[in-house]
This record gives structure tokens, sequence and C-alpha cells, in this order.
């Protein structure tokens, strides 16, 4: 029996309205959640800037539709200190609302950047840490553009406040690495799970619903399971680059990607 928590990333509602991701995600048969807020790009909420109200009002719409916030997508350079005080404020909206995970991304790849990136990190662990709050570092590019190089990093970073968010997708885009391979270096180091699905190689945008990729999601899987993984799965769908999203095509790929993954589930756990 595989009961891990399986939900949806807003981040597939870019230019839609937060309402219209609840509904949808809700409506295709999920229960879970991981709400965008990247300044700048997707801020579905700004936790920075949320008054108890705002916050209030964001619990009882996710009751409404029975959906519980597991993740909040916070990404940020973290090689850059002005950052830090952001990511507190998504790991205070986090602890406030129930959530277990802040993601974000590394930053930009180089030697003197690196020092820095550290130094952040172990301030942010610890600030995580006290709250109840992991931070998954998502294979995202720059200094996170692997599994494998992430590995390094966390176990660098040496905080139970880190861990890995593995992108199964962004692996290929930024680095052209096959997550079938490359996750092994990372699963000791893992604590949430994006997944997406993708066509073409590197630095070709196409992730479409999942199962419609070239991704070996069984196999996958079934590395986490005999690794015993009990973290999350959000699934984010992102389309191709300059797609016209719609609410009825975004939903239409989420309650497919449910199903591929219902399915899936229940053939692994036979």
């Amino acid at each position: 029996m595989i009961d891990n928590k399986v939900g949806v990333c807003t981040v597939g509602y870019m230019g839609l309205t937060l309402e219209d991701a609840i509904k949808g995600i809700s409506k295709a048969g999920f229960s879970y959640i991981e709400i965008a807020a990247v300044r700048g790009i997707l801020e579905h909420i700004r936790p920075d800037k949320m008054t108890t109200a705002d916050t209030d009002s964001l619990m009882q719409q996710l009751k409404d539709y029975n959906l519980e916030l597991v993740s909040v997508s916070g990404h940020s350079d973290l090689t850059k200190r002005e950052n830090i005080s952001y990511i507190k404020s998504c790991i205070d909206l986090a602890e406030k609302v129930g959530a277990e995970f802040v993601n974000t991304g590394g930053g930009e790849n180089s030697d003197d950047t690196l020092t820095q990136f550290y130094k952040n990190m172990k301030e942010l662990g610890e600030y995580a840490l006290e709250k109840g709050i992991t931070i998954g570092l998502e294979t995202h590019g720059g200094i996170c553009s692997t599994g494998k190089e992430t590995a390094e990093l966390v176990r660098n970073i040496n905080s139970e406040g880190v861990k890995i968010n593995y992108d199964t997708a962004n692996v290929i885009f930024y680095s052209g690495t096959r997550p079938e391979e490359d996750i092994k270096y990372a699963l000791d180091y893992i604590g949430h799970v994006h997944l997406k699905d993708k066509i073409g190689g590197k630095g070709y945008w196409n992730q479409p619903p999942l199962g419609d990729g070239d991704i070996d999601f069984e196999l996958l899987f079934q590395l986490l399971i005999d690794r015993g993984y009990t973290g999350p799965f959000m699934i984010e769908i992102e389309f191709e680059k300059d797609t016209k999203r719609t609410v009825k095509l975004v939903d239409e790929a989420v309650k497919k990607s449910h199903d591929f993954v219902d399915n899936l589930f229940s053939k692994l756990s036979s």
C-alpha cells in the first residue's frame, strides 16, 4: 500500500487565479496542494505581505475544498543574503497553516557565491527546524542542477531542516541528465518530490500531463518505495512554452495526471 501524500502545485495555473487552482485540484480528486509564492513570477500568495486575515481566509478556502496545504513554493536565489527574509516569511506561513515544506532553488553556480550560500542555508536550516518545517532544495538549475549535485550540497549543509525537493523533469531541462539514473544519488536526502513529465532534452520546454512524456515514473516510484520514501509527491504541469492556459485546459491536465498516478500506484501496490 502506497500512502504518500499526492497533490498538485499551483504553478500549472500560471496566469490564472489561486481560486481557479484550488477548485480544479479539488475537483480532480486531490486532497493536497502546494501553492506558488515565487516573487515576480507567480504570486498566488505573498507570505511576506499576508495579514492574519489573509492567512485565515486562505485556510478557510482550502478547508472549503477539502485541501491540505503541504508545501509553499517560495523559490529564491539563496546565494544572496537579501533573500533570507523572504524564505523565513514562507517558513512562518507554513508553520501557521500546518504545511510541512518550503521549496526553493539554490542559486547561480560560482565559487564566489557558494560560500555565502552555505552561510545562508545554515541560518535557514536552523530557523526551519525551530518552526518544525523542512526546506526543500529543488533540482532547479544553477548549483542544484542535478540530484547528485544537490545531494552534495545537502550533505555539506548537514541540517535536518534541509532536504532535497527532487524535480523529475528539471534535471533533464537544466543538465540533460536522466532522472531514472540521477535520482539514485539523491535517494538518501529526498524529502519532497515534484512529479513532472518531460518531452525533449536539455533546454527544451515541454512538461505535459503525467504519462504524456517519456519519463519512466514506474521505475522512479519503485526506487523511492524501495528506499522507504514517505514524503509527499506534488505534481507540476508546465505545458509547452507560450501555451495559452485556460482553466479548462489546466483542469483537464490535472485530472489526467491524477488518473495516471492513481493507476500507477494501484499497479505498484498489487
